[in-house]
Formats: C-alpha cells, structure tokens, sequence
C-alpha cells in the first residue's frame, strides 16, 4: 500500500452511454469500493458559502472561490488514515444543474510528521483540482501528485496572527482552550469567520500550537452552515467554521461553544474561565496560558513551532497531547511561572520512545526541579502509575519519577515518620544498580529511634533493592531485631505499632516475619496458641490477599523424624488470624485446634478447654482424614464434645467408620455409645444396656450440638424410642423434638426386639394416655419430664402394611397380631396411678379397640 491515495468525486456525464450522476471519477492509491463508498459519503452535494458566486467565472476567480476543507482521521481497512476533503464549486453540471461541487479527496495511510507539513497548509494549494463547468470537471484528471503547500504557513499566520490592533492571541487563547475542553468531554467548537480564508487562518493558528503530528489529528471544517452542524458534529468534527451571519442562528444552541472570532473574547487567567460574547464559559487551561507565554510577536511564534516540531520529532511525533509540545519548551526554563503545569503535562502525556530521546535529561530535570518537596514527588510517582504493580503509564517518566521520590524521601524523616502505610515505588521498577547515594541516605535512617521511621526506612530500602549492599543489610538486620522486633512482639507495643503502620510492602513483611520467628519468646509455653502476638501484628505482617496462602499446605499430623507431629508457633498465629475471620477454612481451623492440643490443651485465652464445649474451630467437622490424624496423635485429650459435630452432623462413609471405630474402642463412654450409635445405622437394635446406653448418650450429646444428619437423628429417635418402650426414662432434648415416621421393618425390628426389651404396659399406658376416645385421655398433659417424654414417643409415626399410624399404635397391633391381645389387656394392671374403676374402664375399652382392629385387619 502507497502512502497516499486520492479520489475525485461530482456529478458529471462519462459521455459513454451511462448516462451522468453523482459517481466516482478517478482513483489513485489503490483505494477499495468499500473506502470509496465511505469517502464518499462524507461529501456534501452542495456548497453553500453564503455568498452570491459569479455566473460566468474568469480563471482568476475561480481560483478565489469559497472552498470548504474538511479534515479528520477515518478508520480504513482496520487502520487509521489521515483524510482531508477538498470541495469546490463546478458551476453547472452535464445535465445543466447549477450547483454542482467537485470533490478532491486525499488519504494519508502513514502520516509522516517529519515533513512538517499539517493539513491546513494545504489550504488554497495549487495541486487541488477545481474544475468549473462540464467540460472541465470531465477533462480533470489525477496525476498523481500529492497537493503540497498553499497560501498558509508559518511565518504567514505569525503576521496575521500579531498583525497590529487585532488582539488575535486572545481570542486563539480560547479557541485552543475549547478544544481542549472538548477533547476533555466537554462541547464542539463553532468559529464565526468573515470567510473561508480567515477561517483558514484561524485553524492554521490552532494547528501551529502543536506539533505536525499532534496538529493531523485535529479535525476541522473551514466551511459548514449553521443548519448543517449536526451533520459534522456527526462525523467528529471538532472546530466548525461557519459564515459570522449565522450567528443569530446559533444564540441558542447550547449543543456546541460559540467563538466570533470578530467579538471580544474575555480572556482569564490559568484557573479561570475566558468568556465569550454570547456568554460561553472555557476553561483557561495550561496549553493556552504556554503558547501565550513562549509566542510574543511573529519572530517568537515562528521560533516555537519550529522548537515544538523538533522536539516532537525526536520522540515520534506520534500520539501526542496537544499541549505536550509546548509544555516541553516551558519545562526549559525553571523561571516560568508555568513550569509546575508544564512539568505535570509532561509526566502525564510523554511517550515511550523520550527513554532514547535528548529530551530526556530536560523532562527528568524538570520533575527533579518541580518536586519541591517529598510529598510533590511522591504525586509524581502516582501520576505515572508507578506507585503500584500494575503497568505505568510511561515507563521512563516513572523512572524518573521513582528516582527522584527516593533519594528526597530518604532524607526526609518527617515523611517518613507519617503514619499509615509507606508510600513505596512499584517493585518492578528497583533500578539494576544499588544507588549509593541512597544506600547513605538510608543507613543514617537505620539509626532512628521511632519505630515507624525505621520501618518506613527499611521499606523504601528493601523495595528499592538497597540490601544489596553489605554494610547496609548488616545494619539493618541489627535493627531489626534490636529496635523493632521486641516491640512487635510485646502485645501493647505491637498493637499500637501495627495500628499505626497499618499495611506493610511484601519485602518488609517477610524480613519482620522471619525475625520475629527466630526469637525465644516465639515458643510454646511462653503464651497460649493464638495470643503469642496481637492481632494487628499478625494481620500486619500475615500474607497479603494476592499472596499464596502458606497454611495450605501445612499438615501437623505429618510426623517429621523422632519428635510428635507438630505446627509451628508463628503459623499458629496465622491460623487463629484467619479463624477469627468469617467463613474461616478447614485447613486454618484445624491447624488452631491441633495448635491448642499441642500446647496441652487451652484456648488462645490460656484457659483449660472443657470436654463439654463445642468449639467453635471444629464447627463445621473437619474431614475424616484430619479428625483420625487428630485422635490418633491426642487420644482423650481431645474434648469430648469436639466430636459431636461429626458423630451427629456428617453423612456415613468409610473414612468416618475408622474414625468411629477408634471412638468405639476409646474410654469415653459416651463416645463410644455414639460411635456405636452410627455404626449400628441400619442394622437391629442390640440388648438394651447399650441401647439406654446410646439413648442417654445421644440426649446428652443433641443438648450440645444440633443432630444434623439426617440418618443420625433417625437412628438417634429410634434408640430413643426403644428405651422409653423399654420402661426407662429419658429426657428428650429439643433437638429431637420433631415428627419422624419408622418404617414397617423398624416396626417390626421393635416388637421382635424381645420381651425383656419391649415393655408392654409403656405401650398401653402411651396409647391410652395420648389416644383420643381413651377414658385416661389427657388434652392438656402435665409439662413434666415423664409427660413430655410420652407425649413424644406418642408423636412418632409408623408405616404399616395399610396406613400410617403413631407407631404405639402400630406396636400394639404387632403385638395382638402375634395373639398378644391377652398380654395387651392384662398389661392394664400395670399402668401405675390407676385406681379399680380406671382398670375395668381402660379394659372395656381396649377390647373394644382390639376387636375393631381385629376385624379391620382380619387377624
């Protein structure tokens, strides 16, 4: 692909026989029908300058003919060219219409900023074609040639510019500034202009305040019509010339900034806003306020542009900030009142390529001389974004930034001393060699004595990669462990420190964490698990939330040489920070409850752990694997209720069995009832002394810890309902209290569970307490721990062959299937509290029930 290609376009006849029409004449460049039909579609078929044009034009006026220049960057092919639109009047077509327009388009695919030629000095440029009447526009043809110069430069716009009584400079002032507004999001530029050649002048103005480059990629129009701004404002036009009689047309329209390049501009200093005569507000900003000062008459002007090109030159000229150029020639000069301004442009806009620039020891020096203070280098650190790990905005203005902020931030003990975390460059951008003015710098801040000033010391050292050297590593290491790491690990110092330090840089973190670890006062005995340091140390030097977490991978169970399993102290201190966090992990929470054994059994308080309190770290049930590990390695000294979240709240599997097992042969009796509990799941009840055995167990265990499997609390209601059948008491807890319904087999399981188990006066008594119809019905039983407990077992369900029914119930129907309705009567006698009357009454009516249910089930 060439650089350039160009296209003409007008309504004209080929004279071939396909007739005439708006279409396209020439192409050269190589351009596609799609970029054809795209360019062309930019082109307006009338030309309104708002003039009379002569009818029967001489050469000579042709050539002085309004002419609108529009140029704008246009997305080609996936790429982006520069394209300027040239359209002239053509007098009347082939078919005699008047008013037609020829269109000389001109696309630059690579924009070369070393010519130093911008768009707008191709204004009135002889190569343009601007045929007028048929015969003309069909004999135009391209040659080839690229349009070059025309009636502006330079040195042309320098006079006009500060020709005398004009006051120019004020009102480009603020143009430029509203285009900056605009480009800041703000409204589209509109430029009231006597005609076409002053707008010219006025963009060339614009244009020459910045550099080539920067200058391509102003879009501009030098001729539209009040009516027709939203059709260029469509297109990204940024300033629109329009003819100064449509002023009144445009009072009111609030869509874009009105400039009367003839009215007077109320121009205000850098922070305030010019004012137009329409009443528009712009924002005074720094690019005017340089131009302003660097161009005084047209021998400074021409200086400048020449300065700016040349500087924009040396780093691509590619991509530029407007203001950048200017900003570089202000940034010379350390008097200029603009010289912050110019400096903060510079460090915002500068591109890569200043790193292999001559430019660049003037924009370091100027950082270096615009950071007054410690705390004015540090912003510009920020502004380049190389105050983190994330990728900079400009790689050697960060550089420079990041050197100037350390050497001044090392000498500066009252920044350093300012609480909160260290203000610390990315790590990515520790230069390759240790700067040995720094690592002086540093080593005398190795000698203070506020902590906080140490550490930020130590920080900014680390960071920079200053340890490298010996003398200053050495040092600082004594320090360390003279001056900072008693205090961090005295529980009120480290508290009041961590508080005021508040996040720490990686290098730091891990350097006061290895320290701390080797001193003697870390070791088991000297405090309880989980208070060796207070919190905030902890969470100060802990891993950061984008670092690796070191407890996932420490297994205390793993049995390392001769010495017991064990986890070390400062990795204890890490698993209580997370577990007092929400949603702690297993991991973490196991290695605190191995901690707390390992130290013989007390919690981060120093207290003795009670085998009836379910802590809070076993909640919820740490896997088979680890919770074997842990019986294995403590046995009984293992809290008794520290196994209940298990025994009642996870699913049967194999790997709980072993750990169930183990429980079973354990001497706690109560866990070995409930492991017994579990591992009998599904299987006949055994004798009764380990049934009341497992009952009490589990009432005991579901006062503690909510039974939350459901096979569990199943079983659980069964062994409960056996004792209570069997005459033993037990008190149900409210854990239990819910409806559950056995199954025809379990119905079965219970009545065959033998005669010395099953108690059939319990049945009875139940039944006829809690039956309605019964002449012993209680509405409203007694609240005792008897009548609760009845009124429970009452309210457990049976499945039978042919309904569902309280399982008393279908208990008593096993029974008297079996012919145990003689037993079923005889066992009335034996319901205590009953007096003569109640016994005859109660019979009566329980032979009536049998009878019913004798036929009902045809027995």
């Amino acid at each position: 692909m060439t650089r350039f290609a160009q296209l003409t376009y007008s309504s004209f006849d080929r004279r071939d026989g396909n007739g005439g029409g708006w279409q396209v004449k020439d192409v050269t460049g190589g351009l596609s029908a799609e970029e054809q039909r795209l360019l062309c579609g930019h082109v307006a078929t009338q030309l309104d300058a708002g003039v009379e044009l002569p009818r029967f034009p001489t050469p000579a006026e042709i050539t002085e003919l309004p002419h609108q220049m529009m140029h704008m960057p246009v997305r080609l092919d996936d790429a982006e060219a520069l394209v300027t639109w040239h359209l002239a009047p053509a007098g009347v077509d082939a078919s005699g219409r008047p008013g037609n327009v020829f269109a000389h388009v001109l696309v630059d695919h690579d924009f070369d900023p070393t010519d130093g030629l911008r768009p707008i000095e191709r204004w009135r440029s002889p190569d343009w074609l601007i045929p007028y009447g048929p015969e003309a526009v069909l004999g135009a043809d391209l040659t080839g040639e690229v349009p070059g110069r025309g009636h502006v430069d330079r040195r042309t716009v320098a006079s006009w510019l500060f020709a005398p009584r004009q006051w120019r400079t004020n009102t480009l002032a603020a143009i430029l500034d509203a285009l900056a507004g605009h480009r800041a999001g703000g409204l589209p530029v509109v430029l009231a202009t006597e005609d076409v050649d002053e707008a010219a002048n006025w963009i060339a103005a614009v244009s020459l305040c910045t550099s080539a480059g920067a200058a391509a990629h102003i879009s501009f129009s030098t001729l539209e019509r009040a009516s027709g701004l939203r059709h260029a404002i469509g297109h990204g036009i940024e300033i629109i010339c329009v003819p100064r009689l449509d002023v009144p047309e445009l009072a009111h329209n609030d869509k874009v900034v009105v400039i009367d390049t003839a009215a007077h501009v109320e121009v205000a200093d850098l922070g305030g806003e010019h004012r137009t005569d329409r009443g528009d507000a712009i924002p005074a900003t720094p690019w005017s306020a340089m131009i302003l000062e660097l161009c005084a008459d047209p021998a400074t002007f021409v200086e400048a542009v020449t300065e700016m090109d040349a500087a924009a030159v040396s780093v691509g000229d590619r991509g530029l900030h407007p203001a950048w150029p200017a900003a570089l020639l202000i940034a010379r000069d350390p008097d200029s009142d603009l010289a912050h301004e110019a400096t903060t442009i510079i460090a915002r806009y500068s591109p890569d390529e200043l790193r292999n620039s001559e430019l660049y020891d003037v924009v370091a020096d100027g950082l270096a001389a615009d950071a007054g203070s410690t705390a004015e280098a540090w912003h510009h650190v920020v502004l380049q974004g190389a105050h983190d790990d994330e990728p900079e905005r400009n790689l050697v203005l960060a550089e420079a930034a990041v050197a100037t902020y350390v050497g001044l931030a090392l000498e500066d003990e009252q920044w350093l001393a300012r609480p909160g975390p260290g203000k610390l460059p990315a790590r990515h951008l520790k230069p390759d060699a240790v700067n040995g003015e720094w690592v002086a710098s540093a080593i005398t801040r190795m000698h203070a004595s506020d902590p906080v000033v140490l550490i930020h010391a130590i920080e900014l050292a680390l960071r920079m990669g200053l340890e490298r050297d010996g003398t200053l590593r050495q040092l600082m290491i004594e320090q360390v462990r003279k001056q900072l790491v008693p205090r961090l690990i005295d529980l009120e110092g480290g508290h009041e420190l961590a508080l005021q330090l508040k996040e720490l840089g990686a290098e730091t973190r891990h350097l006061l964490w290895g320290e701390i670890a080797r001193h003697p006062q870390m070791q088991w005995g000297r405090r309880p698990p989980g208070a060796l340091l207070a919190s905030p140390v902890v969470d100060l030097l802990g891993p950061a939330a984008d670092e690796p977490d070191p407890l996932t991978n420490v297994d205390p169970s793993r049995n390392t040489g001769r010495r017991p399993p064990s986890v070390a102290p400062m990795l204890t201190e890490l698993a209580f920070a997370a577990v007092r966090q929400a949603d702690a992990p297993e991991h973490a929470r196991f290695i605190a409850a191995w901690a707390q054994l390992q130290a013989g059994g007390v919690d981060d308080q120093g207290r003795r752990l009670t085998p009836d309190t379910v802590s809070s770290l076993v909640v919820p049930p740490f896997d088979a694997c680890r919770t074997r590990s842990m019986v294995q390695r403590f046995g009984p000294q293992v809290p008794r209720a520290w196994h209940l979240p298990h025994l009642l709240g996870t699913g049967d599997t194999s790997d709980w069995r072993e750990v169930w097992m183990l429980l079973q042969r354990g001497p706690d009796a109560m866990l070995g009832y409930l492991a017994a509990l579990r591992l009998e799941q599904g299987k006949p009840l055994g004798p009764p002394p380990l049934v009341v055995g497992q009952a009490r167990a589990v009432a005991a265990a579901a006062a503690l810890h909510p039974v939350q499997d459901p096979a569990a609390r199943h079983r659980a209601h069964l062994v409960l309902a056996a004792t209570l059948l069997h005459g033993t008491l037990v008190a149900v807890p409210d854990a239990l209290d819910q409806p559950d319904r056995m199954s025809a087999d379990e119905v079965k399981m219970l009545s065959e569970w033998g005669p010395q188990a099953l108690s059939v006066p319990r049945l009875v008594e139940v039944f006829a307490r809690r039956a309605q119809g019964s002449p012993l019905y209680e509405e409203a039983p007694d609240s005792g721990t008897t009548a609760r407990a009845l009124t429970w077992l009452f309210g457990l369900g049976a499945t039978t062959r042919t309904e569902t029914v309280p399982l008393v119930v279908a208990l008593l129907q096993e029974q008297a299937a079996h012919g145990g309705s003689d037993e079923i009567i005889a066992a009335v006698s034996s319901v205590p509290g009953l007096g003569e009357r109640d016994i005859k009454s109660l019979e009566r009516w329980l032979n009536h029930w049998l009878r019913r249910e004798r036929r009902r089930e045809g027995w």
